[in-house]
């Protein structure tokens, strides 16, 4: 006779079951030995999780929460939720790169030239605000193998990686995450605002807040909350609603459920999204990089 008994979900692991954490614990006390830091703090994946280990391993983190145009104001909110929720109340820092000369002739540089600006900002910021030890931020090993010049600028202000410096990859803190109770350990990454735009150009404070507002009703959508996208301007006058094929795969009505949402989009943002359009893509990160590879 079959048991009327269910199987229970498995216990939560504790964090320092995991070597990698326990090295962490290791990196931290070496660049930290008085137990407190700073992490520059986007809310997203990676200094969230350097945030709630360093909590779990008896560290003192200050968060610093760079706002901006070029970030999202719903990304800003979620972040300094996600914070209360870990048991931190942010430090917030207006900064922003927009009136920076040099942003729209870096080309690809452009995220060297940005993140130099911004994290000398946060810096100063964080030795006005009697911020105690070295700033850090959540770059992980995933991030080294892949084209990121704002990593140089980090190198050259002497902000340390910890997640990065434990042998810690995104794909790790996910699996590490789900297994210790983490909250929300499959979030998305959300890249600034400024990377919708190609290199080489410079976006108004207009064109960014169009981006967020229209990014927001799509990631508010009952089919788009779901979905891997961003929107992008890859030319002046010509807008994107760019989804990763993964996402939709699986979903039988996905395309007319993706016109709904272009349709959305057309009616309340008109003209601030000239010729939106939809583009399926295998691989949503690292688009304008892309273009830039000769083919062949």
């Amino acid at each position: 006779m079959p048991s009327n008994t269910t199987r229970s979900e498995a216990p939560l692991m504790d964090l320092l079951d995991f070597p990698e954490i326990r090295r962490l614990g290791e990196v931290l006390a070496e660049i930290a030995p008085q137990r407190a830091f700073s992490i520059a703090y986007s809310g997203g994946l990676d200094s969230r999780f350097l945030a709630f280990s360093a909590k779990h391993l008896g560290f003192k983190a200050s968060l610093l929460h760079i706002i901006g145009p070029q970030i999202a104001p719903d990304e800003t909110a979620g972040a300094l939720k996600d914070a209360e929720l870990l048991g931190y109340e942010p430090i917030l820092v207006p900064a922003t790169s927009l009136t920076l000369s040099e942003l729209a002739h870096a080309g690809a540089n452009r995220c060297y030239v940005c993140k130099h600006h911004l994290f000398e900002t946060l810096m100063e910021v964080a030795r006005k605000s009697g911020c105690e030890g070295p700033v850090c931020d959540g770059t992980n090993t995933s991030d080294l193998g892949v084209y990121r010049p704002g990593i140089k600028a980090l190198e050259e202000l002497h902000v340390y990686s910890p997640l990065a410096m434990a042998g810690i990859s995104k794909p790790r803190i996910r699996e590490i995450g789900r297994a210790v109770g983490f909250p929300n350990p499959e979030q998305f990454a959300r890249p600034c605002l400024l990377t919708r735009f190609p290199y080489g150009t410079a976006p108004t404070s207009d064109e960014l807040v169009a981006i967020a507002d229209a990014e927001l009703v799509v990631a508010t959508d009952p089919f788009g909350k779901d979905l891997r996208f961003r929107i992008r301007m890859p030319a002046h006058g010509d807008a994107r609603l760019h989804v990763e094929a993964s996402s939709i795969a699986g979903f039988e009505n996905a395309d007319a459920e993706l016109e709904r949402i272009v349709a959305l989009l057309r009616r309340r943002f008109g003209g601030k999204l000239p010729n939106l359009r939809l583009e399926v893509l295998e691989k949503l990160s690292g688009y304008y990089d892309q273009l830039q590879q000769p083919e062949g």
